[in-house]
């Protein structure tokens, strides 16, 4: 239509010549944007994100371009691994505006960055795609829940003193003798030079264990339930790790998978985030039968606990079941099960009576 019209108005040679330039033009911008790479370099700041589950995070994608006068950047798409959300929310002409969101809880990694460029004419386009360097690491959300710190039992016989009433062998307080206490505390001497007839008794301190190791044994056929399991770990360790390190028990975490031992380690709340992300980080080699002997108690998937070391993982030591759906009770072989929903305060209760 176009050519019929310039022909009516400035003749067919004219015309022909008009679109032999405009072709040649075409061309050498299609040349110009082949031969020019956009992208060169591509980087996002800050390079580790962390976050807690289902919050929002911006971050800033930023290119480093050659060839930009024949080309120019048209649109951003970044491709992000199961279980985590990610938007470009701005363009500019050589960085681009993200907001992150996770869905679960747990360590991302496995980034993808793919961007289209035209070229001066807006007549062709030019796809590239590369890794991107960025970690996001997200937090479960008990650690936010207000939590009351756990009963500790009085007869519990542990290293560390727990700055309350108990059976140890440190004296907490001197009081007055009453039934309830145990009279061979009675402090003689002191009655024998009482003048006011009262007699002092000595109440002892309870001691907690120093420190308790959390054995993790959880599997994945695909990468959406690695992302969903990920989660409901991470979340049963930050429930008990939470109650364990309010009463100053070390926690330990020491999560094995496909012959890969992650080890992580926690005694303080903040450190306690960076066990529950950190875990997920490659530390070396184990097996199923070095972790159950040097745990205390266990965290276990579906496929764990029914194959054919299921015997290991339950019934000796305190364990906890993780899976996406509830399970049969006769399949628990004792466990506790765990879908995320659960309280795992009896679990914790348990943990620190043994």
């Amino acid at each position: 239509m176009l050519t019929v019209i310039a022909t009516g108005f400035v003749g067919p040679t004219i015309t022909l010549a008009l679109g032999f330039t405009l072709g040649v033009i075409a061309a050498f911008s299609l040349v110009f944007l082949l031969v020019s790479s956009w992208m060169t370099e591509v980087s996002v700041e800050p390079s580790k994100v962390r976050t807690f589950k289902h919050e929002n995070r911006p971050a800033l994608l930023r290119f480093r371009a050659q060839g930009s006068r024949w080309a120019k950047l048209d649109s951003v798409a970044l491709q992000t691994p199961f279980g985590l959300a990610g938007e470009v929310k701005q363009l500019a002409e050589s960085s681009a505006e993200l907001t992150l969101n996770p869905e679960y809880s747990g360590r991302f990694e496995g980034f993808r960055v793919r961007t289209n460029a035209t070229d001066v004419l807006g007549l062709f386009l030019h796809q590239e795609e590369a890794d991107l360097d960025l970690v996001v690491e997200s937090l479960p959300r008990a650690l936010l829940s207000e939590v009351r710190p756990v009963a500790v039992f009085p007869l519990i016989v542990g290293e560390f003193p727990a700055g309350r009433r108990g059976g140890g062998q440190e004296i907490y307080s001197i009081e007055e003798y009453r039934p309830s206490l145990d009279t061979r505390d009675i402090l003689w001497k002191r009655v024998a030079r009482a003048t006011d007839g009262k007699i002092p008794v000595r109440v002892r301190e309870s001691n907690i264990r120093k420190s308790f190791s959390i054995g993790v044994a959880v599997g994945w056929d695909s990468d959406d339930q690695r992302a969903k399991r990920m989660d409901l770990v991470s979340e049963a360790v930050a429930q008990i790790g939470v109650q364990l390190v309010l009463v100053h028990t070390d926690v330990e975490i020491r999560l094995l998978f496909e012959d890969n031992l992650f080890v992580a380690r926690a005694s303080t709340l903040p450190e306690l985030a960076d066990a529950t992300v950190g875990v997920w980080t490659r530390a070396g080699e184990g097996n199923l039968m070095t972790l159950v002997r040097d745990s205390d108690m266990l965290i276990v998937g579906p496929k764990e606990l029914a194959g054919d070391h299921g015997h290991l993982l339950s019934g000796t030591k305190p364990s906890v079941l993780v899976s996406e759906e509830p399970i049969p009770s006769k399949a628990l072989r004792g466990a506790f099960v765990f879908t995320g929903k659960e309280d795992l305060s009896p679990v914790a209760a348990q943990v620190l009576q043994r």
